[in-house]
């Protein structure tokens, strides 16, 4: 229980200082915040631990934000698109390969191009 409770307060810990971090924008962008602008490689190494069966905070709150970025699109653009709905393997499995193939490229880059496969898909 201890160990759950420290892990708790690392995990929002790591959450509160990535969530003041905003990426710069050009007038026209979108200003993306907290681990939306970690590297891929991050979460290959993020990752990488967990299926090491070693504890990743990181990697549980990296997915976190991914699913709740893929949520509030899919919320935003229900009405324009239909898209295929998936679980949480199938996204980590989609933004596992993304991220092989694209380690500069953000979590938030992965997680779009993972809505617009997802839309897609649906088609």
């Amino acid at each position: 229980m201890k160990t759950l409770i420290m892990m708790g307060a690392l995990a929002a810990g790591l959450v509160i200082a990535q969530s003041s971090h905003a990426q710069e924008t050009t007038k026209g962008s979108v200003v993306t915040y907290g681990y939306g602008n970690q590297s891929c490689g991050m979460w290959g190494n993020a990752r990488d631990e967990q299926k090491a069966g070693r504890i990743s905070p990181q990697a549980v709150v990296m997915m976190a934000w991914v699913e709740g970025y893929i949520s509030a699109y899919e919320d935003a653009e229900s009405n324009r698109h239909t898209f295929k709905v998936t679980d949480t393997d199938g996204i980590e499995v989609a933004i596992d390969q993304y991220s092989h193939r694209h380690p500069t490229d953000t979590l938030r880059v992965a997680a779009n191009t993972l809505f617009g496969e997802l839309v897609l898909q649906a088609q």
